[in-house]
């Protein structure tokens, strides 16, 4: 997805690295990922009366349901915007969080749980000495190498 509008609406670090986040997609980007899901789902979709591909979106949306483009449209639209989310947050996310659904009125709200990359601070390293030990070579050593 291109330009997707996404507004942070909350963010706060959990004990042990994690965080918790809201993030809402705008409705004209979901409006639009939902089109692009139908365009590519309605090829499977065979609805009585019309040829396999051609079924308008409002017909299969009245037989399978409001929500059938729903989770292809959204998984379209969470990478971007949960990416944008987390630039805006100053958080560096470790692995794949958990996305769970707010709400869907108008603006789609999401909320996502996970961790980010531990801040470490690492104090009385200055100083310390490492002895060191020096090999040493015999010419005898060197013929049986050579």
């Amino acid at each position: 997805m291109e330009d997707v509008k996404m507004s942070l609406i909350k963010n706060e670090l959990t004990e042990k690295s994690g965080f918790k986040m809201e993030f809402s997609i705008s409705s004209e980007v979901y409006a639009k990922a939902e089109l692009a899901a139908y365009k590519k789902m309605v090829k499977n979709i065979n609805v009585p009366g019309f040829r396999k591909g051609k079924a308008p979106k409002a017909i299969i949306e009245k037989m399978y349901g409001k929500g059938v483009f729903f989770e292809e449209a959204i998984n379209a639209c969470i990478p971007e915007a949960f990416a944008e989310a987390a630039k805006e947050a100053g958080i560096e996310v470790v692995g794949n969080p958990t996305f769970d659904l707010v709400s869907n009125d108008g603006d789609v709200v999401l909320s996502a749980v996970g961790f980010v990359k531990p801040e470490v601070t690492v104090e009385g390293y200055k100083g310390i000495a490492a002895p060191r030990k020096a090999a040493e070579v015999t010419d005898e050593m060197v013929a049986a190498a050579v």
